[in-house]
Parts: C-alpha cells; structure tokens; sequence
C-alpha cells in the first residue's frame, strides 16, 4: 500500500545540530503534493510532506501485527535516515511498517530517527484483513535436551574445562 509521510522540522538550541526532525503523520494512499513541499508552517516549525513510501506485510510478521492492532493506540512506525548527503533537507524516509519488532532492527548505530504515529483506520482495517487471510498460529515445541555427560567434559572437544580435569587421566 501506498502511504504519504509527513515530517516536522524544529529548530534546537544545540550548536551542532540547526534542526530536529520527527515524523508526525502517516496518510493512507499518495496524496497530490510533491515530494518536501511545505505543508503547515506555525512559526518556526514546519511541517513538509516527505512523499510517498510503501508499507509491504509479510506473512511471518502477522504476530506483531496482530501485536500492534491489539494496543491501546495502534501505530506505523516511521524510520527515517539522517545523512547529510540526502536532498533536499539531510533526511529521507527509509521505513515505514506496522510491525514494531522491523522498526526496532533500525535501532542499533544511531543513524536513523525512529517514531510511532497514529495508525489510520484505512490502514488498520487493510492490516487486520491480511492478518485474517495470512496468520496461522504456529503450535510451541519445547527443545528436549540431553544429559550431561560429566566424562565428556563441557564443550564440543573439550579435553580440560574451568573446574578441573574432565577425566581421570588428566590428574
């Protein structure tokens, strides 16, 4: 599905940084603006329509779906990436997804702004058909393990462990 982001633009009182950016709306298909036109201007805040981007469902992540549907505010999660070298203002719109366990991967290295907006009915409604198609509850196999076998030492190939010699040759 097709989804118009839109970004708000803050100015900080930081000496590296001129402007923050976070994500503050998610709209259902692509709307008529062009790409990082202004939107809404109060002040010294601005808020541009970043463009369009595609949330893609995949059939393993319908737990988190269904995870994300059953909060109290259901949300798409927004990962954009802050790099200099994207045009026009630094940032660019790398994610967009309504699993929070695929926004969470982009958390690692700080490069990315990540943030949850609220999730519209269109798109609640779309998610929650897939997940009624799609989701198949998966029955739990609990691991059997084996003994320890105190001859065999610990490890694969271990002639010798922290707590001793792990045979009777070894003394």
């Amino acid at each position: 599905m097709q989804v118009g982001v839109f970004l708000e633009r803050r100015p900080t009182s930081n000496p590296w940084q001129e402007f923050t950016w976070r994500p503050t709306a998610v709209v259902a298909g692509a709307p008529a603006a062009e790409p990082w036109s202004l939107a809404f201007k109060e002040g010294p805040v601005e808020q541009y329509f970043a463009g369009t981007a595609t949330l893609e469902l995949n059939r393993r992540e319908t737990d988190n779906y269904l995870l994300n549907l059953a909060t109290a505010e259901p949300s798409v999660y927004v990962v954009v990436r802050v790099d200099a070298g994207e045009a026009p203002h630094g940032v660019a719109v790398k994610l967009v997804t309504v699993s929070p366990a695929e926004a969470e991967a982009y958390m690692e290295g700080g490069e990315h702004i990540i943030e949850r907006v609220a999730l519209p009915e269109v798109i609640a409604e779309w998610v929650a058909d897939y997940c009624a198609a799609f989701h198949v509850v998966e029955k739990f196999y609990k691991r059997k393990r084996k003994r320890h076998d105190p001859l065999k030492g610990f490890g694969r190939g271990s002639g010798h462990n922290d707590y001793g010699p792990s045979s009777a040759q070894d003394t």
